[in-house]
């Protein structure tokens, strides 16, 4: 499975692929950010 991130960065988009988010994905998925900013969460959480 490949999800394609392509958002603006704004409040709504800010952080909206969190550690819960990638949880659910397929362990053989590949997820790619083309979005610019903080749209994928680096911390524990999120939020």
């Amino acid at each position: 499975m490949l999800v394609s991130l392509h958002v603006p960065l704004n409040a709504l988009t800010r952080g909206m692929i969190c550690e819960a988010e990638l949880r659910m994905m397929k362990p053989d998925a590949v997820l790619i950010n083309t979005s610019r900013g903080v749209s994928l969460m680096r911390m524990r959480g999120c939020g």
